[in-house]
């Protein structure tokens, strides 16, 4: 995949290797890791560093880490200890974005049967830099962590959870908006992403719409989760 997509000079498609990466060897353990315990994500520090690659792409200079602080911890269940039918909690760093002059506000969500609800947040920042304009993002269980995270960065920001696909109009919503960007995990990437776009069938009509408005204009950021 990543050999295809740097063959192609893809300037739309973000790697997180190497960032997640370095960002592991540089905790080697400290502040909770990249990756959350007993579970298979990344904890909110490594899902800072999809948020900092996104949005310096659509806006360089816009984000600065010395915004980003820890904040105490919170529970979690791991999801493996779900998987093994031994279902634990346990506690985990959390961590929140406060920007100079940013103010941030959670419009109503949109209910989506059988699927998370489609989330918009706006910002007003007279004076901070932001992501103009409207950002849609479709998102995977791997940007759960920094969903809240993310918005002080976006000047109007709507969330869309993969599994909306078919029950929303995810395709006019990003034909619309000023920016794009899918957040998907390589391990699912052949049948949420595929459709010529990297390779692969799109997994139902309601998908190929998505897809095709990927193949018409878009900013991709196409999120690996690197080996563990």
């Amino acid at each position: 995949l990543r050999t295809l997509l740097g063959r192609h000079e893809a300037d739309w498609y973000i790697d997180l290797y190497e960032p997640v990466l370095e960002l592991k060897q540089e905790l080697d353990g400290d502040s909770g890791g990249v990756y959350l315990d007993r579970d298979t994500h990344w904890t909110e520090h490594g899902g800072m560093a999809m948020v900092e690659q996104v949005v310096e792409r659509i806006a360089p200079g816009v984000y600065d880490p010395a915004e980003v602080s820890e904040v105490g911890v919170q529970p979690l269940e791991g999801d493996l200890t779900r998987i093994l039918g031994l279902p634990e909690t346990y506690e985990v760093v959390d961590r929140e974005v406060n920007r100079l002059g940013v103010s941030t506000t959670e419009l109503e969500s949109q209910v989506v049967d059988g699927a998370y609800p489609v989330r918009r947040f706006v910002s007003d920042a007279p004076t901070a830099p932001m992501v103009e304009g409207h950002t849609v993002l479709l998102f995977d269980s791997f940007t759960f962590p920094v969903l809240e995270e993310m918005a002080p960065y976006f000047e109007e920001l709507t969330l869309v959870h993969w599994d909306a696909v078919g029950s929303v109009d995810v395709a006019g919503m990003m034909e619309e908006a000023d920016h794009v960007v899918v957040q998907v995990a390589e391990r699912n990437r052949a049948f949420r992403v595929g459709a010529g776009i990297i390779g692969g069938e799109a997994n139902g009509p309601d998908r190929a719409g998505v897809h095709d408005r990927l193949h018409e204009r878009c900013e991709l950021a196409a999120a690996e989760a690197p080996p563990r």
